[in-house]
């Protein structure tokens, strides 16, 4: 009788340590596996904002692009007459969409950026007003222009800067 209490607490010491077993592994199991898609998930964020940062300079670049294109027309106009091309879309609103879903610490040089075109605009329009440059101060004008156009080339500038400064952080 006493090997058989014996025997049968065995079984139950075996089984309740098999089943101490299953749950200990089971615990370590679940938490290590969360801490693995908790980890993925952060990479994968972080991946998709260095993708988006880098779609904002590209955006940036086009940009800058287009108005030093556009300066340079507006040289020619003022000095030979020669039509500006003026109907290339400016990607503005995308570079607005991706700073304030994926960098809005970069909503200052957003703003910064409105300024200047803006700025830059207006000098446009005076350049424009007169055919080769007559009745304008050509000077004054080809001045304005290229300090706007260099104005709107620095903030494109920080703007790519400051989003390759918040890439190295992720």
């Amino acid at each position: 009788m006493i090997a058989m209490e014996g025997v049968i607490i065995g079984a139950i010491i075996a089984a309740v340590a098999t089943l101490l077993g299953i749950v200990i592994s089971g615990t370590i199991n679940f938490y290590v596996t969360r801490e693995q898609f908790v980890r993925e998930t952060k990479r994968q964020q972080d991946q998709l904002i260095r993708q988006k940062l880098e779609e904002i300079c590209q955006v940036v670049e086009e940009i800058g692009n287009e108005y030093r294109r556009l300066w340079g027309e507006a040289l020619l106009s003022i000095e030979y007459g020669k039509k500006i091309e003026v109907g290339t879309y400016l990607p503005f609103d995308r570079l607005s969409m991706l700073i304030n879903f994926y960098a809005p610490g970069l909503k200052v040089y957003l703003a910064l950026l409105q300024e200047v075109k803006a700025s830059f605009g207006k000098v446009l329009v005076e350049a424009l007003k007169f055919p080769e440059g007559q009745g304008i101060n050509r000077q004054s004008v080809i001045t304005d222009l290229t300090a706007a156009r260099m104005a709107i080339d620095k903030v494109c500038q920080a703007i790519a800067t400051a989003s390759a400064n918040i890439a190295k952080k992720c």
